[in-house]
Parts: C-alpha cells; structure tokens; sequence
C-alpha cells in the first residue's frame, strides 16, 4: 500500500547504508543478523539436538514461508496448515493473465520502498530486478479535484493548488519525522528512541493516541476546512486520505520515518518470484544438504485450522478440516500462528475459550480490537502499453491519474516480457472500497470507466478500445482474510506492543504456551511485506528458543528485542 510519496530520490536498493537499520518501533537490525550469519539463527542442526519435536505452521502466505525457511535451514520438518486449494503467498497474490501470462495482476503487495532491509535480503537472494514505480509524480500523472484538472509533469512539482498542503505537511515531517529517520539510517538508537517517545505521548503531540484528523488540526490551526478537504481528498498530489483520517496519527508518521513511502520499487517479474523462491528454490540447511520447503515439509493445502488450544500437560492441539471434510486433532511442540489477527479470532479461536487460549488477557483483547483496513482493486489487461507510444507522449496524456471520484488511483503498468499492457483502474481502501464492494465486476468497470471519463476523456475511450481481460479483489470478502492491512487507531499502539511481542514468552516459561504470532498484522508495518519477514524471524527464533534453549541461537538474536521499549499510552 502506499499513501502519499514524501521523497522520490530514486536510489538504488543495493545502497542500503542509505536506509534504515531497523524501525522505529523495533529498534533491533533484523538485516545484520541475516547478513552476518548466512540467514541461520543458530550455529547447529535442531534435528540432531531435538529431533523428534514436531513444529506446525498455520498460513503459507510470506509470514508463514518464510518461518518455514527459517526452521528448515535448522533442521526442522515443519507441518504448514494452509487453507487454500492450491496457491501459497497469501496476500501475496500475482494473477497471471491466461493468454498473456507475463502480464501480471498484482491483487495484494506490489510495490516495495528500499528500507525493506529483509525483504530486500531475499529478493537479492532469488534475484528480483526491480525499477522505480510509475507512482504520481514519477512519470506524468493528471489530477482530477472538484472538476478541475491539474497536469503533473514527470519529475516537476506538483501542481500549485496543492502547494499549500504539501510545503505545510513537508515542514512537519521535516521538523518532527525526517531527524529520527536520519538517526535510524546512522545506528543512534538511543536518539531515535528519546525522540520518537516524545512524539508519541509528549504533551505538544502525543500521537500515539491522537487519529490522524486531529493531529493535523494540532499542527495546522491555520487549515480550512479547503485544506482539509483538499488532503483528504488528493493528499500532496499522490493519494488522498479521507479514509485514514479516523487512524492512529503515530501509524502515518512511522511510514514516514521508516521510509516505508520513499523511492517504491516495481518488481516486473512478479511479486510471486519471493513466494516461489521460499516456496521452491533449494536453500542448504546445517547438515549442508539442500532442499527445497516444498520437499522437506508438508504442506496441507485446503486444510483450514478451526482451533489451536494449549493442552494443561503441554503441547499445543491443532484442529482442522481435510480435503474430504474430516476433522483431523494434531499435537506439536511448537506452533507459528502466520494468519491475520481476524482470522486469528474468527477460523482459529485463538481468543476463544480463555481459559485454553495460547494467548494471554491482553494479547486476546488486541486480537480483537485491531483495525484491519479493507481495500479493493480492479485490474485490466489491455491489447498493447497504449501510454508508451509516441503519439499518445505528444498528445502530453498521463500514465497515472489520481481522481477525487471512484477510481482514487489509476496506474499503468509496463510488464517487459508481454506485448500486453496492464492498468490498475481503480486502488482504493476505506470507505472508498467500501463504496464499490456490492458491484460485480463488469458493473464495477463500466462505472469506474463512467467516472474516469470527466478526467481524462482520451485516456478511457482508448482504454476501451484497448481491454482484454479483467480481475477485482475485496480484501474484506477474500475467505480466510477478513481484510487488508492492519492500521492502528488512536489508542491500540499498546495493543500492537502486546502482539509484536507476544514471541518473547518463550523466555519466560511460567507463562509460555508453545505458541507464537507472526505476519503484517502483528508488526509494526501492516501491509507491508516487511512486517511479515520480521515477525517470522521472532517467531522462528522462538521456536528454536522452545524447543532447545536461547543457546542454540546465535547471540544478538531476535530474543534480545525488549516488550517495553516504548511507552505508548494508554
């Protein structure tokens, strides 16, 4: 998901000095502890120290592949519970056209900032060639506002009826979010955490429980309600955020600052190359055998988990549906529960009976309470990349078009091995997808395209002419989803804190159920790929912690993360 981009400086992923060395809210360099130990978490084989415990994983999207990467290369033989017929990548999603395969339908994540350090760890691993996103302002991009439309030249300003929003919103984040950003790119840990402390419950911001509305009335008095209308409808020019305006303000400043809406990185080959290289490509383990997941472990597509219960002489019990409808009761050591927090509570019962719950009071109500965003998409795929010719440059008619009306957000995206074109028509979320949930797909385009026209009339007629095949997504009617990406309100940044922690139980075995949480929804960066890859990380070094000590971790391990490095309020 993107928002708004505040910096296009277009720099290279490989620079990654540049960025950051861990976020904000994490405060621990995931990336070093990859590079430095080959992406082991240990320096010995778990099947020779504790060979017969049994380990499952619950979802096959990238949380879930890539805790089962993780465990493999110690030696484990992980159990993955995956509730879809056949796909793995959860919301990792790449629709392949039937008559043009190489031109892809990016249904969830699409786009990548360079400070995605793990991320950009196994990308360079499977060697993912990336190029920078056709974003607003990136490449020629029309805005539509209250009928008017305004030309936004590749790499010029934007356009001047949003001058005033943007130099007001630029000298906030110049002030208040790019300094932390910079201590985060230089290691200053300690400087980052005094100042992003103050952010979030000081008595001048105290953003952690402030929505977004509100913090923008607190920084700009000075805005009417044009400004405020203006930015939640467009933003700076890149995206309005009307729909975010009711979320956690802290939410939108740690994009910032985590550079999460710097530089976005389109990945022409397919999002699906990262699920496939967890998936398949061969990898070593520590008995310098390679294998691939799909060979050393079991994957149980089409077998949704109905409950995950701590059994009082220990274990864990995993209940789930086979293929032929059956109710299969298995037992494991360990559990990584790669789902989102609402199928947490709704397919898995994870907060339901208490009293066998793997999850304590807290974590069960932050489960409960943290908002999912919904989001909707709907792509076409057109005869050839119309807004790549010659004529159509000459005529100066864009390649993205952000709209006040339906759409929201156009993009054209060139695929380079396909003749064919692709055009996301519409990306919203909030209520903006809300809007559009009862249409079925051809009510969906022939409305979406109506609305467009007033916007760009040249650009719909030759769309029309152009359209081969079509495909939408809801988020929140995808079975097994329940929603798009987590987005805290004001006040659940101490819910998220109980969940990013929730590994850390395995250090304390009084209260540790063999249970521990990964995926976006539990990071700091919902919607983000980052915020899976992270989470798996903690969750495998969980795993290896429970089943044969912090010892046979390498030091500098995930574990060493703290669950009170911050005070969020309450």
């Amino acid at each position: 998901m993107t928002f708004f981009v505040t910096r296009k400086s277009g720099l290279p992923r490989s620079e990654t000095d540049l960025h950051q060395k861990s976020f904000i809210d994490i405060l621990y360099d995931h990336r070093k502890f990859l590079d430095d130990h080959n992406g082991f978490l240990g320096p010995e084989s778990l099947s020779r120290l504790c060979g017969d415990k049994k380990v499952a994983i619950i979802g096959a999207g990238p949380a879930g592949l890539a805790s089962a990467w993780f465990l493999m290369k110690m030696g484990l033989k992980p159990d993955i519970f995956e509730a879809e017929e056949a796909r793995v990548g959860g919301r990792i999603w790449t629709h392949h056209c039937t008559d043009a395969p190489h031109a892809l339908f990016e249904m969830g994540a699409m786009r990548v900032p360079p400070s995605e350090q793990v991320f950009n760890y196994f990308a360079d691993l499977y060697t993912m060639p990336s190029e920078p996103f056709p974003d607003p302002g990136v490449v020629d991009t029309r805005l539509q506002y209250q009928g008017k439309t305004y030309d936004w030249d590749e790499g010029g300003d934007v356009p001047k009826i949003f001058q005033g929003v943007k130099e007001d919103w630029e000298a906030l984040v110049t002030e208040k979010m790019e300094p932390i950003a910079n201590f985060l790119k230089d290691g200053d840990f300690d400087q980052a955490q005094a100042q992003w402390q103050e952010l979030l419950t000081g008595k001048d911001t105290g953003w952690s429980n402030l929505s977004f509305y509100g913090a923008l009335k607190q920084q700009f008095p000075h805005w009417t309600a044009s400004e405020f209308d203006l930015f939640g409808t467009l933003g700076i020019g890149s995206g309005g955020f009307g729909p975010l305006y009711a979320v956690n303000f802290a939410e939108i400043a740690r994009l910032v600052i985590n550079g999460l809406e710097d530089s976005q990185e389109f990945y022409p080959e397919g999002m699906d190359k990262l699920v496939d290289g967890l998936y398949s490509t061969q990898t070593t383990i520590h008995d310098s055998t390679p294998h691939s997941l799909e060979t050393w472990s079991q994957i149980r597509f089409n077998q949704p988990v109905k409950s995950v219960t701590s059994k009082a002489d220990g274990g864990v019990e995993v209940k789930s549906i086979d293929p032929c409808g059956h109710t299969c009761t298995d037992h494991y050591d360990a559990v990584i529960v790669a789902t989102t927090t609402r199928s947490m509570e709704i397919d898995l019962r994870l907060t339901n009976p208490v009293e066998t719950s793997p999850l304590n009071n807290n974590e069960i109500t932050a489960v409960q309470n943290l908002h999912l965003m919904n989001s909707s998409k709907l792509f076409l795929r057109t005869r050839t990349k119309f807004w790549k010719s010659e004529e159509w440059k000459a005529r100066n008619l864009p390649e993205n078009i952000q709209t006040d009306g339906l759409c929201r957000g156009v993009y054209c995206l060139d695929y380079p091995d396909t003749d064919s074109g692709v055009v996301l028509l519409s990306y919203t979320w909030g209520d903006d997808s809300t809007k559009l949930i009862a249409l079925d797909i051809g009510t969906r385009e022939k409305i979406l395209l109506n609305s467009l026209e007033s916007a760009c009339p040249e650009f719909v007629e030759k769309l029309r002419e152009e359209i081969c095949d079509s495909k939408n997504v809801d988020w929140q009617l995808e079975p097994n989803y329940f929603g798009a990406f987590k987005l805290n309100q004001p006040g659940q940044d101490v819910e998220n804190q109980h969940l990013y922690s929730q590994f850390l139980s395995v250090k304390h075995p009084e209260t540790d159920k063999g249970v521990y949480l990964a995926g976006d929804s539990i990071s700091w960066s919902g919607g983000w790929i980052e915020g899976a890859l992270q989470t798996a990380m903690n969750a495998s070094a969980a795993v290896v912690a429970s089943l044969a000590g912090e010892k046979a971790l390498y030091p500098h391990n995930p574990l060493e993360q703290t669950s009170d490095l911050f005070d969020y309020g309450t």
